[in-house]
């Protein structure tokens, strides 16, 4: 049960430094400039809403729900979204460097040119993807479900694609020899 209801609310420029927002709808709110530095934002409902240029530093967000979120260009390195729904999410741009997405759900996703060096993807669903010119150097896809998902110039320099899923419409960067589906 949502611990405060802020579903399409314009808090565009609002300063919520330090903020409890645990378990929060923030469904389909406009959230740009957002000030969410240190916030706890664990179980929070994001579905629908535009997120670009908040400030999410030190921000805690577990088990999060992104789906349809706008996100495109964040600065996201290092952050544990770690049991996250993310589904057709736009992520394009967006910073994930070290980031923690173990088991994650981000089914239809978009990170066109995003970069995901060393990020943690273990288990994830990224079927259905748009990794197109994303960066996934030293990434860990162990156990990643990577079926329909286009990975066309992308870089997967040392990503760890062991025991992955995926299938004759799964589109790999020229010339990549992939390992055989689970």
């Amino acid at each position: 049960e949502p611990k405060a209801d802020l579903s399409q609310a314009d808090l565009r420029n609002l300063n919520l430094f330090q903020s409890n927002l645990i378990n929060a709808d923030l469904s389909e709110s406009t959230l740009m400039n957002t000030n969410f530095r240190n916030s706890c934002l664990q179980g929070s409902n994001f579905d629908g809403a535009d997120l670009r240029n908040a400030y999410l530093m030190g921000a805690s967000m577990l088990g999060v729900k992104l789906n349809f979120a706008i996100l495109s260009g964040m600065e996201l390195n290092g952050f544990d979204l770690t049991h996250s729904e993310m589904r057709y999410a736009n992520l394009d741009f967006t910073h994930l460097q070290n980031a923690v997405l173990n088991n994650s759900d981000m089914k239809g996703a978009s990170f066109y040119q995003a970069d995901l060096t060393e990020a943690q993807l273990q288990g994830a669903d990224l079927s259905d993807a748009n990794l197109n010119q994303c960066i996934l150097v030293k990434a860990n896809l162990n156990s990643a479900n990577l079926r329909y998902c286009n990975l066309s110039n992308a870089i997967l320099q040392h990503a760890d694609l062991t025991d992955i899923k995926h299938n004759h419409e799964t589109i790999w960067p020229e010339g990549f020899q992939p390992p055989v589906s689970k």
